[in-house]
């Protein structure tokens, strides 16, 4: 991810996961999920079976979400147009699947080591170079807005860049997007195998194209409470442009960046 501590994967890997900023949320999700699919078929001539997962064995276990529940109380406290630009749904109330990897600093980062904290979670390729630098100014976005609040939340991110898993990859994409300033930005990282086991406890799924290198995964965003509960999942997203280039405009940036900032100030409590 040339990104942020997040986002899509590399150029084709961070594409079809970017699929506009208009229209229903559950809509861009099937449209990114057929865009992945196809962009599978065509760059490296592969069936998708791994990736969607063709049988139920293998396929990860993705955290419950609870779409058909009416909306609770906090999501009802917030704007309901940052909820439907989000395509933010509320999870099971269940403990979040521990993780404990190496961040941008080289520091041991886990999941119980930042309880106390609402975290927000997401993960994404360090050499993505889409999707990643817009989820970048969103991320500063949020941190402006909680101002002194923002001690109080957790931005981690973690690569799914099976080919660059290094410290100095997530360390480089944070300082490429103005993140290094942030003491609560946290980019991980770790051995193939440790990374492989978060991104199936979270239900991400990945598939390397041999030819470009690029890395197709699942999008999605967690908020997880400061007791280390899943309380909401999000989708992030950036408008694809034929070029292969991504964009968002500067209000759809503010707008995304002000409901993170507003959900992980509610999860924190």
């Amino acid at each position: 991810m040339t990104s942020p501590g997040g986002a899509v994967a590399a150029g084709a890997a961070a594409r079809p996961a970017a699929v506009g900023s208009r229209g229903d949320p559950g809509a861009r999700r099937a449209i990114r999920l057929a865009a992945l699919a196809v962009l599978v078929l065509v760059v490296s001539g592969a069936a998708v079976g791994a990736l969607v997962g063709t049988s139920q064995s293998a396929a990860p276990t993705r955290p419950p979400r609870l779409q058909a529940e009416p909306a609770p109380a906090v999501l009802r406290a917030v704007h309901a147009s940052a909820a439907a630009l989000m395509g933010l749904t509320p999870m099971a109330d269940q403990p979040a699947p521990a993780f404990r990897l190496m961040d941008q600093d080289g520091r041991a980062i886990s999941l119980a080591g930042l309880r106390g904290k609402a975290i927000v979670l997401g993960f994404f390729d360090a050499s993505c170079a889409d999707v990643c630098p817009i989820f970048a100014r969103e991320v500063l976005v949020a941190e402006r807005d909680l101002g002194r609040r923002a001690g109080t939340v957790a931005f981690v991110a973690i690569n799914v860049d099976t080919t660059g898993p290094t410290i100095a990859s997530v360390a480089t994409a944070t300082d490429a997007h103005g993140l290094s300033s942030l003491p609560n930005w946290y980019f991980l990282t770790g051995a193939a195998g440790a990374l492989r086991e978060v991104r199936r406890a979270y239900g991400i799924q990945t598939q390397v194209d041999p030819q470009s290198g690029l890395t197709l995964h699942t999008e999605a965003l967690f908020f997880i409470s400061p007791s280390g509960r899943l309380r909401f999942e999000a989708i992030p997203f950036a408008d694809l442009h034929r070029n292969g280039t991504s964009s968002l405009p500067a209000t759809t940036v503010n707008a995304y960046g002000a409901g993170l900032a507003a959900y992980a100030e509610r999860v924190a409590g």
